[in-house]
């Protein structure tokens, strides 16, 4: 005797789990959504370009009101004092550079320029003693030195703490004047100048 069982699962009712009309209604939503979706989207870059719109205009009209203030403006006009002082100080300026150039000079005859002599006159200072007018020639061969004392007797020894200077070793005094001055009694007034030895050749 065989027993057949008729609730294996082939013989079982199937349940359909999406119908036609369920698999309809979702697809309506879904287009309703997008239809929202894109409603929003264009609402939104309507006002992104209402925006835009707005702060060009803005731009325009600040635009505008530059080149307005511009026209009313008065042109300013030149400084002549303020030229004239510039061109004043721009001259300065070369004769210093002039100055500096031919102080750092090595083609006028020596191979240091004058650095060491300007050393050696700044090292020996005296108190009631001070130069006038310092020039330095032929590459530091010819010095002439114009300067002024409240004490006569201070030349003299300026004159022997120079000769201690290397830049000043071998020179020679061709020129030593002394001299009073009626609007300062008590000042002397000196010229002093020196050649070295090979100056001479």
């Amino acid at each position: 005797m065989q027993q057949i069982n008729l609730y294996q699962p082939l013989f079982r009712k199937q349940e359909k789990i999406f119908s036609a009309k369920t698999m309809l209604q979702g697809a309506g939503l879904v287009a309703v959504g997008m239809v929202v979706f894109f409603a929003y989207a264009l609402w939104q870059t309507r006002g992104l370009e209402a925006q835009v719109g707005q702060f060009q205009r803005q731009r325009d009209d600040a635009a505008r009101r530059v080149t307005e203030l511009a026209r009313t403006l008065p042109e300013r006009s030149k400084n002549v004092a303020l030229e004239q002082e510039v061109t004043r100080l721009r001259g300065e300026l070369r004769s210093k550079q002039q100055v500096v150039a031919q102080l750092a000079d090595r083609r006028s005859g020596n191979t240091g320029g004058y650095a060491a002599h300007l050393e050696g006159l700044a090292r020996q200072r005296l108190p009631q003693l001070w130069l006038t007018q310092i020039a330095l020639r032929a590459g530091g061969s010819v010095i002439e030195l114009q300067g002024s004392a409240l004490q006569p007797e201070q030349v003299p020894q300026y004159l022997q703490r120079l000769s201690a200077e290397p830049a000043f070793a071998g020179a020679e005094f061709r020129q030593f004047t002394l001299s009073r001055t009626e609007k300062a009694p008590q000042q002397v007034d000196f010229v002093l100048q020196t050649e070295k030895k090979e100056a001479q050749r």
